[in-house]
């Protein structure tokens, strides 16, 4: 991801975490900053909102079921197939993480230079087989049953279900060994965004000062 000519490149961190440990609200603190966000799991809300090449690989992999009749994705069915059923799972992470990933680095490109820094949400960054260039790499921690009561307020599942959820990922403990950065999101809000404007003002000394 290199930036256009003539342009100083922005420092670019890479935001990860657990389903459920607030990898959103940080990211939502975190543009209130300055930052610019790429969010992985927008663009793919994106390329499986209506009818298209990802769309067309989801019908052939998966069937018509996991349709709807709009032509986006059936994203309930979809759920309850992926998070049962590993090979599913990567059978559907094989279509969508490249498509994700090349319209991540082209939003990328076009934030350079825009702003301080910009901060690259990826969900399963270190559960992905497509390199992301980072120039560091932020986790965010809770602990496993406060995320299950995220999962569960926000999704309206039952604790069976979004503990499934939550194993269908890298445990935190090893996301938090190769992160370059460890937040702990275990208080409220405020501490969050404490805990995060720190972090962005030494991110952007760090810049400064390489620059």
């Amino acid at each position: 991801m290199k930036p256009r000519d003539g342009i100083k490149k922005t420092p670019l961190l890479g935001l990860t975490g657990s389903i459920g440990s607030g990898k959103s609200e940080a990211a939502t603190i975190l543009s209130r900053l300055g930052a610019a966000i790429v969010d992985a799991d927008v663009i793919s809300r994106q390329i499986t909102s209506s009818p298209g090449p990802t769309m067309d690989a989801i019908r052939a992999t998966f069937g018509d079921e996991f349709v709807s009749a709009d032509g986006s994705l059936n994203r309930p069915a979809m759920a309850k197939l992926v998070f049962s059923n590993a090979e599913a799972r990567r059978e559907l992470e094989s279509i969508l993480h490249p498509r994700i990933r090349k319209q991540f680095v082209a939003e990328i490109e076009q934030k350079q230079g825009q702003c301080p820094l910009i901060v690259g949400v990826i969900p399963l960054l270190y559960e992905s087989k497509y390199p992301y260039q980072l120039d560091k790499v932020m986790v965010i921690s809770a602990p496993a049953e406060l995320s299950l009561q995220r999962i569960m307020k926000r999704d309206g599942s039952d604790r069976e279900f979004a503990l499934k959820k939550l194993n269908s990922q890298l445990p935190i403990e090893q996301k938090e060994k190769l992160a370059d950065i460890v937040v702990k999101n275990d208080g409220s809000k405020d501490d969050l965004a404490k805990k995060l404007k720190k972090i962005f003002q030494k991110l952007i000394e760090e810049s400064s000062v390489g620059g």
